[in-house]
């Protein structure tokens, strides 16, 4: 969990470390980190619902699948280049069990209360419930979610290629140790070791605050955190409530709203503020430590908070101003060599002490003033230099000299103040009343308090080791509940043994469910161990209490209570584990209890010299995900270096190499793009919904890069200026988006802008002055609430058109959004001042030694192959005559997939399948009610309800929406000649039953109807009388039962499939399907084979015109097949068009892959998906498919002598190989030039040779060159006959068969090649045979 409430309150002081998720704004990423149990937790939890303990959780089967596409989904986002290290959460240490035993117990007691409330209220109760206390290693739960998550990254290195070109890293619940904490012990390793490259780029995926900490620990500045959005005005909505009504979302490959937190920002931020501080010593990497260590005291995981200190009174804040006053004294910091400073940390302590009792006085004044309600969060403020008696002591407006530091005369003497603060007599009684009642001590019992502030300290320096140099002591714990006063931490520097950790071992997965699970959650156990926690004679039975104390004192909400259970003895615990022999146990609960190791996965290079073992991967969803047959992925140990003892920690400075500020690789973002100086104020920004409360650091971007009044207006005309329009600028400050400037307005109202399509300036006549103004205030106030940035004085606003797409693979700007953004020029920065480093190449595979044995490929050839997915199996190499022929040949084999017939593959639904409209007077006289209560009926209802606090509640079916043109598909339709609705059999039904059940909600509308004062006041609500509550239950819990509650609501400009529509198709599809048997091989040229969209424009840009034709052109029931290499759809999988909305496609996929949605229920599971138009290809054209005929130049290498055709037809179901001269496909026209290019001086029996390898080809590809019917019947008959007696593979057959041609004539140069002698000896060679496409083959007669 980390720290309470940090990542609001650093987001809020430093709000533009953090910036939305959105295409333009997405840095280059290295390596990518994911905290796989966030995700889990995440998608445990059902999608419709925000309640605690809904009535519906889904199975564990659909939480690994929807953990598979939420995986999926953020690999998409970040698409990294080099790693993706998956780390689940494994045996935590000690210290963390008390946190995670709690947080179990806690969950445990709310459920149990929350369901007898259910019952006692006549609610709904879940007969089946998902306990989230099965997260937790060792149990039955987490053990299949690690295989699982085996079977993934198999899957994804074999079939998607964005993940075969990086490393993936596997930590499953068996490797012990916290998930993020495994993840900074790879990084720390790497580093110590040397083997690191400097500028790498980080990405880290995770929900606990504490990420921020681990994350600056690193000294790693090109890092970001990706998590989803916080929108806390969703917490406090009127309790009249949100009334207003928008489009089910659809099921992009991007679900939800996420933003990022850069680490290099907050470090830039955290520069900012340490930076002038008048000491010589300084050092950003030091500074960071400190402030790390500072976080420690307001809580975490492992230790509680300081009393008085809580981030929402601004206990942060206060220590950062006492410690840029104290830095300056100490002329050091409070961790150095990785160690604390304890006299500098005991004098840092007591000047918090001293704050206490103004703290105490005045959170008991906000009690007072509470009235029985929760009391306000009280603001101590930041600076109390009159109480810590630092006024005149530092300045940091010193002279450059510096402030002396102090003495060690000095620093004796403030360490006797604070020793003389701890015994204040005005604090004796909150004191003593505060160690009575939370940890029942008495203030006199010196023993006892020395024992706690000893425990405390060491918990500090082991919380700060456990971030810095990893776990310092697996068994190791806080023992108390609470945390001593601050300035009772006095006399520190007499303390020893204070480093004093024991070595030891960590527990075993079933230790620590013991150690952690309450006894409701005993069934994650195995059978064995669970009477030691239901047994009433079990040992260790004391330690799992049905009820116990929720300390809410001085707490606003149930999740801040300190639970107050007793600690686990671990003696008692070991003992009583032990005592159960190992027997009991069986294989599988043996294995979840073993420790194993980290595997690291990548894709196997087919051609590589390295001992490849073909494995199959089972599914562990056989009725959703297939089998891999054979997995390209190779797995071995994750082997890190050994690190020296001396130096097992974090240095604190950066990687050798490492660029930083505006010189920062990439697109990361940095404050130093700009100059610009800093302030405080309170200034209610708002980050997460709710204006803050708390200090805010704002920026102030300074005059530079010809901000100011030095570019004049005719710079900015004549292109002299970088802001003239037609140039492209970083916008987005500090993030670094590439946008392109469309026009430009001074303050004066003369406006200069761009001309579309052309690179010419136009000055407009002067417009309103006005315009500047409104547009220069309006980003002012956002900026200023949004972002605490000041942008000043501003002469030009600044028209950007922002980056709507980049491409994926290259990082260039596909395209630019047409809309106007206008920015004052102070904020945006030249794009020559960005070092963008060369974005690494992903998977482009231009060249064919890029193309590797196994990779999957799309044919793209004419006939009945078009489309279909095959494997790459070898290359064949070019005979050494062919040295002008351009194309390389590939053999293919066809997966063993079922397909649809060419001439069905676009279904027609039939007309008695079509369904029959309702208009709305019709319906409501099938009802037997008015126009006007069908057509609220069939919208949103409103019930107010009898407690004025309580939210009106919607009882209508919401089928349209017509001020937002909304409609449930297969419902109602809209037509927009009359822009009325229509209604389906389906909702008459559904009406019908309404009326049936619900009669009292038709009549009040129909009474509604004809009195027509009733329709002018408070139309929207209806009073549902006395016992309202109970019927609007009623009608709600039927509601949700409907099948139409799972559909989704959408636009009418959306051309979309209902359920039945789809249903009809699959049954059709179904029944036309042809399973190919065969193994079917082709060789074919490299140009007919497509592996990807994106490689595919870097490889043959002239290609584009005719695959975008064929993307675009698509209609509903079309069949289209996937060519994305990257996202979530499989490359090469085949699917029916169901939906249209824009530019993006509703596609059911004949088979279910991992990140498969169901389209919101109208479709199969795991099989729809919605994609962009640009990621897949018709299968069908508007032209005749060619068939097997004259024109198809396919021909079958097979032997003449007798009995070997016979065995081939008698055998055909094991394998059939064709060799393909490459038919012309539907949009290749690449090559061309290359037929007109200069050829080489060649010998006369070369050039026949090649002729006849490739003159055909050069025909089919040229248009200008292709010959008429008679002459390709000439050509064919002129084809000699030949005879081999090798009856191997046909592959080497006819590699052979090109070096035996060559070897052959080059004696017989000088012979004509139509000549008798040529012809006899050529026969003797090898025969030639036309066959059948796909796979048959016709018995060959005897020669």
């Amino acid at each position: 969990m980390g720290v309470p409430k940090f990542y609001r309150w650093v987001s809020e002081r430093y709000p533009l470390t953090i910036h939305k998720v959105v295409p333009s704004v997405v840095p280059d990423v290295d390596n990518f980190y994911l905290d796989a149990n966030g995700i889990l937790h995440n998608c445990a939890r059902p999608k419709d619902s925000q309640e605690p303990f809904p009535c519906q959780y889904p199975s564990e089967e659909e939480i690994f699948l929807e953990t598979f596409n939420y995986i999926d989904m953020l690999f998409s986002m970040v698409r990294p280049k080099r790693l993706v290290y998956i780390a689940i959460d494994g045996v935590a240490p000690r210290a963390k069990m008390n946190q995670q035993r709690a947080r179990r117990f806690r969950t445990a007691k709310d459920r149990a209360q929350e369901m007898e409330n259910r019952i006692k209220q006549g609610k709904p109760v879940p007969q089946r419930f998902f306990d989230s206390n099965c997260i937790t290693p060792g149990t039955h739960f987490m053990a299949s979610f690690s295989e699982a998550l085996e079977y993934l990254v198999h899957k994804k290195i074999t079939e998607d290629k964005s993940w075969a070109t990086v490393e993936v890293i596997l930590s499953t619940t068996n490797v012990p140790g916290e998930g993020e904490h495994k993840i900074i012990e790879y990084i720390r390793r790497k580093k110590l070791s040397g083997e690191w490259e400097a500028n790498l780029s980080h990405c880290l995926y995770g929900l606990d605050a504490d990420l921020i900490m681990l994350s600056l620990v690193t000294h790693e500045p090109h890092f970001i955190l990706l998590r989803e959005q916080t929108d806390l005005s969703k917490l406090f909505v009127s309790k009249k409530g949100n009334l207003a009504v928008e489009a089910t979302p659809l099921d992009r490959c991007i679900s939800g709203e996420f933003e990022f937190f850069s680490i290099g920002v907050l470090r830039e931020y955290l520069d900012s503020e340490f930076c002038t501080l008048p000491i010589t010593f300084y050092n950003l990497e030091n500074c960071i430590h400190d402030f790390i260590f500072m976080c420690f005291l307001v809580g975490n995981d492992f230790l509680p908070q300081l009393p008085t200190l809580n981030i929402a009174e601004g206990a942060l804040d206060t220590m950062l101003t006492l410690y840029k006053k104290l830095l300056p004294l100490f002329g050091g910091y409070l961790i150095e060599n990785g160690n604390i400073v304890l006299e500098r940390l005991e004098i840092f302590l007591s000047k918090l002490g001293l704050l206490e009792r103004l703290i105490v006085n005045r959170r008991l004044e906000a009690i007072a003033q509470s009235k029985g309600r929760a009391p306000r969060m009280v603001d101590i403020g930041t600076s109390h230099d009159d109480i810590w008696g630092l006024g005149n002591d530092c300045n940091e407006n010193t002279e450059e000299t510096g402030i002396e530091p102090w003495t060690k005369e000095d620093i004796e003497q403030a360490l006797n103040e604070a020793y003389v603060a701890s015994t204040d007599p005005l604090m004796e009684s909150i004191k003593k009343s505060y160690y009575r009642d939370k940890l029942n001590m008495d203030l006199e019992d010196k023993d006892s308090l020395e024992k706690l502030k000893f425990t405390y300290l060491k918990g500090l320096l082991w919380t700060w080791k456990y971030y810095y140099s990893g776990c310092p002591s697996w068994r190791w714990f806080y023992p108390y509940h609470y945390a001593p006063m601050a300035s009772d931490l006095v006399g520190l520097t007499g303390v020893t043994n204070i480093c004093d950790f024991s070595a030891s071992e960590p527990f075993l997965p079933f230790q620590q469910l013991l150690a952690v699970l309450p006894p409701q959650s005993a069934w994650c156990l195995p059978t064995a161990l669970q009477k030691l926690m239901n047994d009433k004679s079990s040992p260790i039975f004391r330690f799992y209490p049905s009820d116990f104390e929720v300390d809410m004192d001085g707490k606003r909400n149930a999740w801040e209570g300190v639970i107050k259970l007793p600690f686990v003895d671990e003696s008692l615990l070991l003992e009583a584990y032990h005592s159960i022999p190992n027997e009991l146990f069986s294989e599988e609960e043996r294995n979840r209890n073993a420790c194993r190791q980290t595997m690291i996965y990548r894709r196997h290079q087919m051609n590589e010299n390295v001992k490849y073992i073909k494995r199959k991967i089972r599914s562990p969803f056989p009725n959703h995900l297939r089998d891999i047959e054979e997995t390209a992925a190779i797995c071995e140990p994750l082997s890190l270096p050994v690190v020296d003892g001396h130096h097992d920690g974090f240095e604190p400075h950066l990687f050798p190499g490492t660029s930083i500020g505006a010189s920062s690789p990439g697109n990361y973002p940095t404050l130093k793009s700009l100059s610009f100086s800093i302030y405080y104020a309170k200034i209610g920004v708002n980050v997460f919904g709710i204006p803050s409360k708390r200090e805010s650091v704002i920026i102030q971007p300074q005059t530079n890069h010809n901000q100011g009044s030095t570019t004049t207006f005719m710079n900015v005309v004549n292109g002299q200026s970088f802001f003239s329009p037609g140039k492209r600028v970083l916008v987005e400050y500090p993030w670094r988006c590439e946008a392109l400037v469309w026009s430009v307005i001074n303050c004066t109202g003369e406006k200069v802008s761009k001309q579309p399509g052309t690179s010419e300036l136009f000055i407009h006549e002067t417009v309103d002055p006005n315009f500047f103004i409104v547009q220069l205030e309006q980003f002012r106030k956002q900026a200023l609430s949004r972002n605490a940035l000041d942008i000043g004085e501003v002469q030009y606003m600044v028209g950007v058109h922002l980056c709507d797409k980049r491409d994926p693979t290259s990082g260039a700007i596909v395209s630019y959004c047409n809309e106007d953004i206008w920015l004052p020029v102070s904020v945006i920065v030249p794009i020559e001042l960005s070092t963008r480093m060369k974005r690494k190449q992903g998977y482009i595979t231009s060249t064919i030694s890029e193309l590797n044995r196994g990779d999957r490929v799309v044919y793209i050839g004419k006939g009945p192959h078009f489309g279909r997915t095959a494997l790459v199996v070898s290359h064949i190499k070019r005979p050494k005559n062919d040295s002008e022929f351009y194309s390389d040949w590939v053999k293919i084999k066809f997966l063993n997939q079922k397909t649809v017939e060419w001439d069905d593959s676009k279904i027609i639904t039939n007309k008695d399948e079509q369904v029959t409209w309702f208009s709305l007077s019709n319906t409501a006289e099938l009802l037997k009610s008015t126009t006007y209560a069908v057509s609220r009926i069939t919208s949103s209802v409103f019930v107010k309800s009898s407690k004025s606090n309580d939210r009106p509640e919607d009882i209508g079916l919401r089928l349209k929406f017509v001020s937002k043109s909304l409609y449930v598909p297969g419902y109602c339709r809209l037509l927009t000649s009359s822009n009325s609705y229509e209604f389906s059999y389906s909702a008459i039904q559904v009406l019908l039953e309404y009326k049936q059940k619900f009669p009292q909600v038709f009549d009040i509308l129909d009474n509604t109807f004809h009195d027509s004062s009733l329709q002018n006041v408070g139309s929207k609500y209806i009073d549902m009388g006395v016992n309202s509550e109970i019927v609007v239950t009623r009608i709600k819990e039927w509601l949700k039962s409907l099948e139409l509650a799972k559909l989704p609501l959408l636009h009418s400009s959306s051309e979309v499939m209902s359920k039945e529509e789809i249903a009809n198709v699959e049954q059709k599809l179904k029944r036309d399907q042809v399973q190919s048997l065969d193994e079917q091989f082709l060789v074919v040229p490299r140009e007919l084979l497509l592996f990807g969209d994106e490689h595919e424009k870097q490889r043959n840009k002239t290609n584009l015109a005719g695959i975008q034709s064929l993307k675009e052109n698509v209609c509903l029931k079309d069949r289209v097949v996937n060519i994305s290499a990257t996202g979530p759809v499989p490359f090469g999988f085949h699917g029916t068009v169901v939906g249209i909305h824009g530019t993006e496609l509703e596609v059911v996929f004949d088979e279910p892959f991992p990140a498969g949605t169901d389209l919101h229920h109208r479709c199969p599971a795991y099989r729809g998906k919605t994609l962009s138009r640009n990621t897949v290809l018709k299968l069908h054209n508007s032209e005749k498919p060619l068939k097997s005929n004259s024109s198809d130049f396919s021909y079958s290498k097979i032997s003449s002598h007798s009995g070997h055709d016979k065995m081939l037809r008698n055998q055909r179901s094991k394998r059939t190989m064709n060799v393909q001269t490459p038919t012309k496909p539907l949009f290749l026209d690449s090559f061309k030039h290359s037929l007109h290019s200069k050829p080489k001086k060649q010998s006369k029996a070369d050039s026949w040779i090649e002729s006849q390898l490739t003159h055909r080809l050069s025909q089919l590809l040229n248009d200008s060159s292709v010959q008429n019917e008679s002459q390709l019947e000439e050509e064919r008959d002129s084809r000699k006959k030949m005879t081999t007696p090798d009856n191997g593979d046909p592959v080497q057959i006819w590699e052979q068969l090109q070096e035996r041609e060559h070897q052959t004539f080059q004696f017989k140069n000088k012979l004509n090649a139509k000549s008798p002698p040529y012809k006899k000896s050529y026969q003797r060679v090898y025969t030639w045979r036309r066959v059948k496409q796909p796979s048959s083959i016709e018995e060959k007669k005897d020669s």
